[in-house]
Parts: C-alpha cells; sequence; structure tokens
C-alpha cells in the first residue's frame, strides 16, 4: 500500500466513524452507550424518540433561541436524515474496501 492509499484509507475510516457518531443521535446502540459493560439496559435507555430542534439568535434578548420541530414533521424529517445516513454510511464501506 503506497502513501496516498493509505491516506486515502485514514480519510474514508474518519467519514466512516463521523457518519456511524451521527446515525447514534437517532439510534440507540446499546453497545456503543454501555461499552460492553452493561448489555442489559434497562428498557427506558434502550429506545430513542428525537426530535429535532432549530436553534436561532434571539435578536431581542441578544441570546440563542430553540424552537421544536413540530414531531410529525420531525418524525418525517429524522427518517429522511437516518437514510441518507445509512446510505452514505455503506458507499464509505464499500469504497473504503475496495481500497
Amino acid at each position: 500500500m503506497n502513501k496516498e492509499k493509505l491516506n486515502e484509507a485514514n480519510r474514508l475510516n474518519k467519514l466512516i466513524e463521523e457518519h456511524e457518531q451521527a446515525l447514534n443521535c437517532f439510534e440507540f446502540d446499546t453497545n456503543y452507550y454501555a461499552r460492553d459493560e452493561y448489555p442489559n439496559l434497562p428498557i427506558v435507555l434502550e429506545s430513542t424518540n428525537p426530535t429535532l430542534i432549530i436553534e436561532y439568535d434571539d435578536p431581542f434578548e441578544g441570546g440563542r433561541e430553540q424552537q421544536r420541530i413540530p414531531m410529525v414533521l420531525s418524525d418525517f424529517l429524522i427518517n429522511i436524515i437516518k437514510d441518507s445516513i445509512k446510505g452514505n454510511l455503506e458507499k464509505l464501506k464499500t469504497e473504503f474496501q475496495n481500497l
């Protein structure tokens, strides 16, 4: 393996890790969070119900404001985001294996 392929493999590996971390925002992985120390987590900790939040500058108070997106729209957008992350992750893994 030459230096260029090694650099490309490192780049792809970093992207794969970033995509896996992003996916953990939407799908709970008990092994990731328990670090294999507590494989039988309580049911409360085994599920997530993510909600998207928009954060923006508050022009009147000078701070940041948060607005929750309605659950119906949030669920729809979350599914689109998850599908996109999973698709990109598969492409990256395939590209990494083909090196």
